[in-house]
């Protein structure tokens, strides 16, 4: 009987014992680290210079509009260090000679992905950075010219990248300063001779047309200060954003600027549904 006694005994902690473990695994589980992804739409309208010897040694000043995208999320294999960055922008600018009598019109299409490794000292404030890779393309048209009216332009580069963040509340609107920098580092970019038309290089002269990039023959500093504004689950961005270039090979010599009020919205997105409280949520920008 007591031996009978006994092995309930045991058989009934072990039961118990194997219950406390299945709870703690489900529990386990059932916690997902969730990563929203941080989504950023945003107008620029501002004031553009330029300067391309290959079109005129005159420089060029206007206006400029762009639209901007970009996308931030944490990463998977370290969400509280690792942050994915990917940024798309199209532009459209209109410039006028000095004396006013000839226009110049730039598109251009941007592309960048970086990763930053993250810092976050206080509840309030983190910083980042990191490396990345920009691809832009774009081209000039001045209609003056009618021998070389167009000046093409091209780049890939390997980027340095940083980011800052801080949260405050304006009465009792939530506010999220932010700051990012993106600077070339080394890459290739396209440029023709001094004088060389594209018709020549049409007909096969492809000689010297593609150059390695660096700080001396390229750079390049694109500067994002905002202030998102939230209004519950999207948040209002207004900022400034500093565009500035410059390269010099085979005798041409280009100089871009752009100053830009940015006009946006902001807001972080979950694919889930069910969203509860036990749910470990990591956003990019704390």
């Amino acid at each position: 009987m007591n031996r009978l006694v006994r092995i309930l005994l045991c058989l009934a902690c072990l039961w118990a014992s194997l219950s406390a473990n299945a709870d703690n695994s489900i529990s386990a589980d059932s916690v997902r680290t969730l990563r929203p992804v941080t989504s950023s739409y945003s107008f620029e309208y501002g004031a553009a210079s330029t300067l391309d010897t290959y079109l005129s040694p005159l420089r060029y000043q206007g206006s400029t509009i762009t639209l901007n995208g970009s996308w931030l999320k944490a990463m998977r294999q370290n969400p509280q260090r690792l942050i994915l960055a990917f940024d798309a922008s199209i532009g459209l600018e209109s410039q006028l000679s000095p004396a006013r009598n000839s226009r110049l019109y730039d598109f251009s299409l941007d592309f960048s992905w970086s990763m930053m490794y993250r810092w976050r000292p206080t509840e309030h404030f983190q910083f980042g950075a990191g490396g990345g890779a920009a691809l832009n393309i774009g081209a000039l048209y001045l209609a003056r010219n009618s021998n070389n009216p167009v000046s093409a332009r091209a780049s890939v580069d390997i980027t340095a990248n940083a980011m800052a963040s801080y949260s405050l509340h304006i009465g009792r609107l939530p506010v999220r300063l932010i700051d990012r920098v993106s600077i070339p580092v080394v890459g290739a970019f396209f440029s023709p001779e001094y004088g060389e038309t594209y018709y020549e290089i049409y007909l096969g002269n492809h000689a010297g047309l593609a150059h390695c990039g660096w700080w001396g023959n390229h750079f390049r500093i694109d500067n994002l200060l905002a202030a998102d504004i939230s209004f519950g689950t999207v948040a209002l961005r207004v900022g400034y954003h500093l565009d500035f270039s410059s390269g010099k090979v085979h005798d041409i010599v280009t100089r871009h600027t752009t100053h830009s009020l940015v006009i946006g919205l902001t807001h972080d997105s979950l694919n889930i549904t069910g969203l509860d409280k036990s749910q470990n949520i990591i956003p990019a920008i704390y």
